[in-house]
């Protein structure tokens, strides 16, 4: 029963860390933070996403990193159930990688920005710019759509963002390949 103060802290911590990775997210095409979702709704379905990630990383593993991740977590469990000295060290350096781990979700949002090709976009008749200038769209707020620049011949993100509703596009949205997007 003393241990179920835990569930409510991991709760916070899980919430914070997939609150941090979208702002690593919209913060790579200069999006402002105050359009990160705050939504549980939201944050719940991009932490299953970051738990299918997760998933997908363990499945890269070979067989024998995996069997040594066991073993470091039996290991650190062992220690700290056993040993109360052990048990003050590992709760000091447990605490001191989750905080490292809270600035990682947010590197690793600005990651996953940096390495998709894979974005909605308006129709080209839908937003008429330049030439070279297309629009994506990497996030949604409400029903917002969070449209960005991009030079097409460079794929570069062109400064600045348009914020529309998407009842207003009119037009039609689709997932593209668009290539690496670069700032």
């Amino acid at each position: 029963m003393s241990r179920l103060w835990s569930l409510p802290v991991l709760t916070v911590y899980f919430y914070t860390a997939t609150v941090l990775t979208q702002l690593g997210f919209v913060s790579f095409f200069g999006i402002p933070s105050n359009f990160v979702e705050a939504s549980i709704k939201q944050n719940i379905l991009n932490f299953y996403i970051l738990f299918q990630l997760t998933f997908a990383i363990f499945d890269m593993m070979r067989w024998w990193m995996i069997i040594a991740v066991m073993l470091v977590v039996a290991i650190v469990l062992f220690l700290s159930r056993y040993n109360s000295r052990y048990k003050f060290v590992l709760s000091i350096f447990g605490s001191g990688i989750l905080i490292l781990l809270l600035w990682g979700s947010y590197v690793f949002g600005g990651l996953i920005a940096s390495n998709s090709n894979n974005f909605f976009v308006p129709s080209d008749d839908c937003i008429l710019a330049g030439t070279s200038t297309k629009y994506i769209i990497p996030a949604f707020y409400d029903t917002k759509a969070i449209l960005v620049p991009y030079d097409q011949n460079s794929h570069k993100i062109l400064s600045g963002f348009m914020l529309k509703e998407t009842s207003d596009l009119s037009c039609l949205l689709q997932r593209k390949s668009t290539g690496v997007l670069t700032r």
